[in-house]
């Protein structure tokens, strides 16, 4: 018996497609491909009266369709393998892992003489930020660049060691709330909740906050569960900035 579909709550809508960044489990794991797709919320367990966030996920629209479909001869996708390929997505997403999409090329043979100033639009699918750079021509008929985008001067992107050590307070957050939860209905809304607070994304965040975003941090693992036992056992809950390892770069 088919089950009555229900209809989604739009905050669940909106923390399932947040927290993938619109970008399907399934062109992640099997194409390599991290780039944000047009896609739909499916059911994992293909009930769609269970609204429950954890058995909904934002697929492509041909992965969605080949995961609702019922096949005779193939192996369609299975439960356990979408949720593996989530739990991937999401972890990449977590440490800012995802693969970086295709390097804007310009044919330098059609821009003259003059250097070219060009709002060059950042494509690492973390950032996306906008920036202006100043891009020389080079020598030689016909060539060709690749044009990256460089963080702007003062932001903590632009310093790797601070980048790196505020990654670290990221990182061991969401490995101490995941511990917290067990990992049910967990959701790694910290670089949301950063963006809000500080008014950037995190490595956008400018240099001269980069102790206030670090004590911020501190004081979300401090307070976790697993942070607070730390505490009382003397162990420490994260490294410091002092530490030889983020000063090395």
């Amino acid at each position: 018996m088919a089950r009555k579909r229900k209809s989604i709550k739009p905050q669940v809508q909106a923390g399932c497609v947040e927290q993938c960044r619109r970008r399907c489990c399934v062109c992640f794991a099997l194409n390599k491909d991290p780039s944000e797709k047009r896609g739909q919320i499916a059911h994992l367990d293909r009930d769609p009266s269970n609204n429950d966030p954890d058995n909904l996920v934002f697929l492509c629209m041909d992965h969605h369709d080949q995961y609702d479909s019922k096949t005779s001869q193939s192996k369609n996708l299975t439960q356990a393998e979408v949720r593996k390929y989530r739990s991937d997505l999401l972890e990449a997403i977590a440490g800012g892992r995802l693969p970086q999409g295709p390097t804007k090329i310009i044919r330098f043979a059609e821009l003259g003489n003059t250097h070219l100033s060009q709002n060059i639009v950042g494509n690492d699918n973390i950032t996306n930020q906008t920036v202006n750079i100043n891009v020389p021509r080079p020598q030689g008929r016909g060539s060709k660049a690749a044009v990256h985008v460089l963080p702007p001067p003062g932001a903590i992107a632009s310093d790797l060691n601070k980048r790196n050590y505020i990654l670290h307070l990221i990182k061991r957050y969401i490995e101490f709330k995941n511990k917290d939860t067990k990992g049910k209905g967990f959701r790694p809304v910290i670089y949301k909740t950063i963006e809000r607070r500080f008014g950037a994304k995190w490595d956008m965040v400018p240099l001269a906050r980069f102790e206030a975003l670090a004590e911020y941090l501190k004081d979300r693992i401090d307070r976790s569960i697993m942070g607070k036992n730390n505490t009382r056992k003397g162990h420490k809950n994260y490294s410091s900035f002092d530490d030889p390892r983020w000063q090395g770069s």
